[in-house]
């Protein structure tokens, strides 16, 4: 997965996001208004694997991403070193269910309308 398959426009935030909050309840903040790229990118790849019944990823990310998540709700579980990739880059498991279970209000509002997009894709 990768921040360059978004439209340059959205990668590079040159479009206008003041409508962006959810529902456009406007009691949300500014720092919840989504979209963030990279959450959302990981959003929607947990939908993708929730409906194709996997349960689990491995996934492989820079220290700074796996931190940027944590700070997102999302638990994750080392399973290695880092290794060279790229950059260095460390093995997570990742557990969907938990994940999706533990998502803070802002961000489930997000995956579930994802995941609805996702769902009517197919």
């Amino acid at each position: 997965m990768s921040r360059v398959a978004v439209i340059s426009p959205y990668r590079r935030g040159k479009l206008n996001f003041k409508d962006s909050a959810p529902s456009g309840n406007p009691a949300v903040s500014s720092k919840h208004r989504l979209p963030n790229l990279t959450l959302g990118l990981y959003l929607a790849m947990t939908a993708l694997a929730r409906q194709r019944g996997i349960q689990h990823l491995l996934i492989l990310i820079e220290r700074n991403m796996a931190s940027s998540l944590r700070n997102q709700g999302w638990e994750l579980c080392q399973v290695g070193d880092a290794i060279e990739h790229n950059g260095y880059r460390i093995p997570y498991i990742v557990s969907l269910e938990h994940n999706i279970l533990k998502m803070p209000p802002f961000i489930r509002h997000f995956y579930e309308a994802i995941q609805r997009e996702v769902i009517n894709s197919n």
